[in-house]
């Protein structure tokens, strides 16, 4: 394998700057450019903390305030003047995504563009407002040509919130190990010229570390040595004197993976989340006292604090909610199923349902029924909780309806629709409602003995 091969190149140096971190922001309209835009910056090693702002005609958005290094605005066609006159500094970049007329300032790109198109121009953008950019634009360009050419926006979304599946695998993995091919590539190009480090070399040990994620999903071990992997990362934080905290967390995600490292693992975790954005690093700590050590009480703060610093990070909220379960608060535990689902009808509203958005949206709603029958004995309002997954359900798999849930996240980029079609059709396949089908039945028989 090429990975191999570069590995053995020692002494990777870098300038010791610190890495910026970035703030998206997105307004619903379109979110396919965040996303890819997101999934790019992931593989580069720079830190995106995403949010999601929702608004109207009658209610403007608002924007917390946070302090961030750059912070990118997707605009759909509402309140682009107020919003550019209200947030517009020399940190806060502006894409805006509709038809509506370009302003003519220079912080606005992405004007029919593709997605390709509107990541060079940011890459543009960044390269020259900030040195670390600048200094490494070349990179970053050739990253993003291979992130394009390999379709690494659609395979990280296919690996990362499908459900695994080996017919699917057989088709998304080729695009990492062509993706590894085409960096390895360029990374000879670099240690000829004596380039060593950028972000070409963390994405080599990202794209690895995703592969090797995958493919324990589908138990069938790594594919990459992951000592192989923690050494590129480990010389990498050396180079950037240990600030890039997106370097910690990938570290952290190789040791979580690896038989008896879970220690080491959280604490790197615990080194990246002292900054007050972090809630992913909370998230994977709670799972680990959650996951390994079996400590309910222990893992709810740590999940607290993550929903803390994101409050619309539903999947810390659904942990929050099922260790309140275990903890036998149930009242608490069903309100937070509620926000939970709270949270997801804005993107089902919007027709932008993600794979695990509609995974969690199922399973809430079953957990809330569940609740409802054992510790209520509700059992009528049960009934009307299976009925709207069942309902749900058919919507979902109703893929001539022009309002198709799942159109735009099939669509993240122009690439062929056919695997995302097929990784949905997977995650109805496994998500089937026929459990739900008979705890309702049996629900409506105990509901007819007892009217009889």
């Amino acid at each position: 394998m090429h990975i191999m091969h570069i590995i053995s190149h020692k002494a990777i140096k870098i300038m010791g700057y610190i890495m910026k971190d970035i703030c998206l922001t997105y307004l619903g309209e379109d979110i396919r450019p965040a996303k890819y835009i997101v999934s790019f910056f992931r593989i580069a090693g720079v830190y995106v903390y995403e949010r999601i702002i929702y608004s109207n005609d009658k209610v403007k958005p608002d924007f917390p305030s946070f302090d961030m290094d750059i912070n990118i605005i997707i605009l759909g066609q509402n309140y682009v003047d107020e919003l550019i006159e209200r947030y517009g500094t020399e940190d806060t970049v502006f894409i805006l995504m509709s038809d509506r007329k370009v302003i003519d300032k220079d912080c606005i790109i992405g004007k029919d563009k593709k997605n390709i198109g509107i990541l060079e121009d940011l890459i543009k953008l960044l390269s020259k407002k900030y040195t670390q950019f600048d200094i490494e634009k070349n990179a970053l360009s050739s990253l993003a040509e291979i992130f394009e050419s390999n379709h690494l926006a659609e395979t990280l979304l296919g690996t990362r919130y499908f459900l695994p599946d080996k017919i699917i695998y057989s088709m998304l993995c080729p695009n990492y190990e062509k993706a590894i091919e085409d960096i390895s590539n360029k990374l000879k190009e670099d240690i000829e010229e004596s380039i060593k480090g950028n972000f070409l070399w963390f994405a080599m040990a990202y794209i690895g570390y995703e592969y090797n994620y995958y493919c324990k999903r589908l138990k069938q071990g790594f594919l990459f040595r992951p000592d192989n992997l923690l050494e590129i990362t480990e010389e990498l934080r050396e180079g950037y004197n240990g600030n890039w905290k997106s370097l910690l967390l990938l570290q952290a995600q190789i040791y979580d993976d690896l038989e008896g490292k879970v220690k080491k693992a959280y604490e790197l975790y615990a080194e990246t989340a002292d900054s007050a954005y972090n809630a992913f690093a909370w998230y994977k700590m709670g799972n680990i006292w959650q996951k390994n050590y079996k400590d309910s009480a222990i893992a709810l703060e740590h999940f607290k604090k993550a929903v803390n610093i994101n409050p619309s990070y539903y999947r810390a909220i659904y942990k929050v909610a099922e260790c309140e379960y275990m903890l036998e608060n149930f009242n608490i535990s069903e309100t937070l199923y509620k926000r939970v689902i709270e949270l997801l009808q804005n993107n089902y509203a919007k027709g932008i349902l993600s794979p695990l958005d509609i995974e969690y949206l199922y399973k809430s709603n079953f957990n809330i029924a569940r609740i409802e029958v054992t510790q209520y004995g509700d059992i009528f309002e049960a009934v009307r909780i299976y009925k709207w997954i069942e309902e749900l359900w058919e919507r979902i798999l109703d893929d001539t309806s022009v309002n198709n849930i799942c159109f735009i996240y099939i669509f993240v980029s122009e690439f062929n629709e056919k695997i995302l079609t097929n990784l949905y059709q997977v995650l109805k396949n496994k998500l089937d409602v026929n459990n739900v089908k008979e705890e309702r039945n049996s629900l409506e028989s105990t509901i007819a003995v007892k009217a009889y």
